[in-house]
């Protein structure tokens, strides 16, 4: 899977990696917690965000052993920078696709993210 079309599109179980794009424009959403980014009345908006990546997602995968692969265990042909605070994981089930920010401690579903 290689294009962001093939992730929503997908009926087989996967994920997709969003950042925040690059540029200066976007330097005070990079990296911000949830709640930071909330109190300043900002939302995570996919039209801030690059795609990155996608893959098949393994039902008994979890978030955080998400986390851990893109941190330690990059794949190859994966060039974004290691998961971070402010990226989030969007998972497709089946056509029902749910968006997790990734915070400071755990993950935060966000609603709408991807329309």
């Amino acid at each position: 899977m290689k294009t962001e079309k093939e992730f929503l599109e997908s009926k087989a179980p996967s994920f997709a990696i969003y950042q925040i794009k690059r540029g200066d424009d976007f330097r005070d959403l990079r990296f911000e917690p949830f709640q930071r980014l909330i109190d300043l009345g900002k939302n995570p908006e996919r039209t801030n965000y690059d795609f990155i990546y996608a893959a098949p997602f393994v039902e008994e995968e979890t978030l955080e052993q998400i986390f851990t692969r893109f941190n330690l265990n990059r794949p190859a042909d994966f060039m974004g920078h290691s998961l971070s605070v402010s990226d989030v994981v969007a998972i497709n089930k089946g056509g029902n696709i749910t968006a997790h920010y990734v915070d400071s401690f755990g993950y935060q579903t966000i609603a709408g993210f991807l329309g």
